[in-house]
């Protein structure tokens, strides 16, 4: 594990090594084996990794943030399609009014029960 994985900020890490040391583990990073959490020199090195790896995580947040602003001014629309559309609904009062049993404008639709049913609801 990487030492900057260990924690979701760098006083949390620091928390989380200092209740390790509480209970006597010394932990080993397989991939920065000259990390010791026993040493001043390997607890100023991870509190330095950690901070490194907090502000790699803001500065990713704030970029992602930024995409899905400039996406939405270009009317992106995000999450799922909606499958129940008006037509849709119009074809299930429709079904269910011809006295259709559900289970048949289930398949008909391609929709679920829930869906069908908060359809005839909404009418």
């Amino acid at each position: 594990m990487r030492a900057d994985r260990l924690g979701r900020s760098t006083s949390h890490l620091l928390k989380i090594m200092e209740d390790l040391k509480e209970k006597g583990v010394q932990v080993v990073f397989t991939e920065q084996p000259e990390l010791s959490t026993n040493t001043p020199q390997g607890k100023l090195m991870l509190s330095i990794l950690a901070a490194i790896a907090e502000f790699e995580t803001a500065l990713r947040a704030e970029r992602q943030a930024e995409g899905i602003a400039k996406a939405k001014e270009k009317g992106v629309r995000f999450g799922r399609r909606v499958k129940l559309t008006e037509a849709k609904r119009a074809q299930i009062r429709k079904l269910r009014g011809d006295g259709m049993p559900i289970g048949e404008i289930q398949t008909n639709t391609g929709l679920g029960r829930s869906t069908v049913y908060r359809a005839l609801e909404d009418a």
